[in-house]
């Protein structure tokens, strides 16, 4: 009985250290819940595939995938109190479910910088790291006409030599990836034949089950691709306009849709210039447009504006999620990746209209 106690105490020894580690870095003191973790963690684990998924979108795609074989998986969503992505930091907690976990699963763009450090401090040096920017055909972050060319783009994060980060063309110039993939279906169906792969691999036992679901779920996203492409085929002559951030590259170039937004995709900023508010108001005059789209979250100050110096000076304010924010209320209310997308398209459908 000695020595299995000993023997427990230090299978857990790198765990511990990565906490005290961790928590010596940033100043924070264990939560209680951390510490009835680590007192239960040899139980909760019992031979089961732990997953950890940094954000909705993967955790959502996963959860279909592993339909079937709860009883053999076990699934965490780091990001589920609905803080922006792109502010997002691990606490105490999130590191003790990273150091447990067999598979974990990020997107790999500029929010996730604080990926590459985690990992290390959470000592856990025999998870599967999967990064899905990586399975993708990923885009360059584009220049976006309405953004005021004096306009500061700083991500306000730090860069990384990882080739899901930053590219280097023969110029030497940093080449900037847009990580909001999860907003194409197309792509999200390659992040899910990437996961499927991983838990296949990591899970033998149960691949003819995620195969299976894998099939099914790769039916819906066609399914509403089609729908996409049915519905915005014949709306590609107007542009989409953005008093916002603007994280839909990737959906955009799906359908051929053109947009014009007031900020990249990842800036922090709020304020826009006079020059870009100037801008988007004159573009709407000249294409005759009468909605102005919006992102979950933000204040309608700034379309509100946008529209004040328009000829007409009024229009419609709608809002386009980007799945930055969702909470672990909301999935438990029932929302997923594809209701999203749904409502979505409803949204741009009565933009585009």
């Amino acid at each position: 009985m000695k020595d299995k106690v000993i023997a427990f105490w230090k299978s857990l020894f790198p765990l511990v250290s990565a906490i005290v580690l961790f928590c010596f870095l940033t100043g924070c003191t264990l939560p209680t819940a951390a510490i009835s973790q680590l007192q239960t963690g040899a139980k909760n684990q019992e031979a089961k595939l732990t997953i950890v998924c940094t954000a909705f979108p993967q955790y959502d795609w996963t959860v279909n995938l592993i339909s079937g074989a709860e009883d053999h998986v076990q699934i965490r969503l780091l990001n589920s109190h609905g803080a922006d992505m792109h502010s997002f930091q691990p606490t105490a907690e999130n590191m003790v479910s990273m150091a447990k976990c067999d598979l974990f699963i990020h997107i790999g763009g500029f929010s996730e910088t604080w990926v590459e450090s985690a990992l290390k401090s959470s000592g856990n040096e025999n998870a599967m790291v999967l990064t899905l920017l990586n399975h993708v055909d990923k885009k360059e972050e584009a220049e976006i006409k309405g953004v005021a060319h004096d306009h500061d783009h700083d991500h306000n994060h730090g860069h990384s030599s990882d080739e899901t980060q930053v590219h280097l063309h023969d110029d030497e110039d940093l080449v900037e990836y847009d990580e909001h993939l999860w907003l194409s279906l197309r792509c999200a169906g390659d992040s899910c034949r990437a996961i499927a792969k991983a838990l296949c691999d990591l899970d033998p036992s149960q691949a003819d089950i995620y195969q299976r679901n894998l099939e099914n779920y790769l039916k819906q996203l066609h399914l509403m691709d089609a729908q996409y492409t049915d519905a915005l085929a014949h709306h590609t002559e107007k542009p989409l306009l953005f008093a916002d951030r603007f994280p839909f590259l990737y959906l955009t170039e799906d359908y051929g849709l053109s947009y014009l937004a007031a900020f990249p995709g990842c800036s922090a900023e709020t304020e826009a210039s006079f020059e870009t508010i100037l801008t988007l108001s004159e573009e709407m005059d000249a294409h005759q447009l009468h909605t102005i789209l919006i992102l979950e979250g933000s204040k309608p100050e700034l379309a509100e504006t946008v529209l004040g110096n328009t000829k007409d000076k009024e229009g419609k304010i709608l809002v386009l999620n980007s799945m930055q924010s969702v909470t672990a209320a909301q999935i438990k209310g029932g929302v997923t990746y594809l209701s999203i997308m749904g409502k979505n398209l409803d949204v741009l459908k009565n933009a585009l209209e």
